[in-house]
């Protein structure tokens, strides 16, 4: 993808310092930025789901739990490779475009204290509007997702999102 310019050197340096934060800064992570039909592509293929989404994890480990690694894990003993994560850059402005349409038409009343009906990500999401800060926000989910967090139940969405709130006080993207 071309039409959405992508900071590789800045990507690079926050992937770096979230995976500090999560004490996985010894793995190597692949990062790769497609296009849409590329993405829809993949969602379908690995995951049954035949539309776009912003972005997909793939983990390279096996967990005994999710944040702990499987040091028996045989591909260990060969490289240390967290997983890969793919962004479709124009499905994400799409949706920071739609989520600030959103916000804009809510601002002012007060949230009520549901939980997500999709089981998606931390609120921090749909209240950042910046591109770049969204990419550094989905680094975030998918390097999560790549320590085997998961959202599939409610109580692994809760487990998911109090991780990936960590992360984002210690990167001050939160309160």
């Amino acid at each position: 993808q071309r039409k959405y310019p992508v900071n590789i050197a800045r990507i690079k340096e926050e992937t770096l310092e979230i995976q500090r934060i999560l004490g996985v800064e010894d793995f190597a992570v692949d990062l790769w930025f497609c296009s849409e039909a590329k993405i829809r592509e993949m969602n379908c293929d690995w995951r049954g789901k035949s539309k776009s989404t912003d972005v997909l994890s793939f983990p390279a480990c096996d967990f005994t739990q999710p944040g702990v690694i499987d040091e028996s894990d045989p591909t260990l003993q060969f490289e240390k490779h967290l997983g890969d994560i793919v962004i479709a850059p124009a499905y994400v402005a799409r949706q920071l475009t739609r989520d600030e349409e959103y916000a804009g038409n809510y601002e002012g009343e007060e949230e009520e204290e549901e939980e997500e009906d999709d089981a998606g990500v931390s609120k921090a999401m749909a209240t950042n509007f910046d591109l770049e800060q969204r990419y550094r926000l989905l680094i975030v989910h998918s390097l999560v997702h790549l320590l085997g967090y998961d959202h599939e139940t409610p109580d692994e969405w809760i487990q998911m999102t109090t991780k990936e709130e960590e992360v984002l006080r210690s990167l001050r993207l939160v309160e």
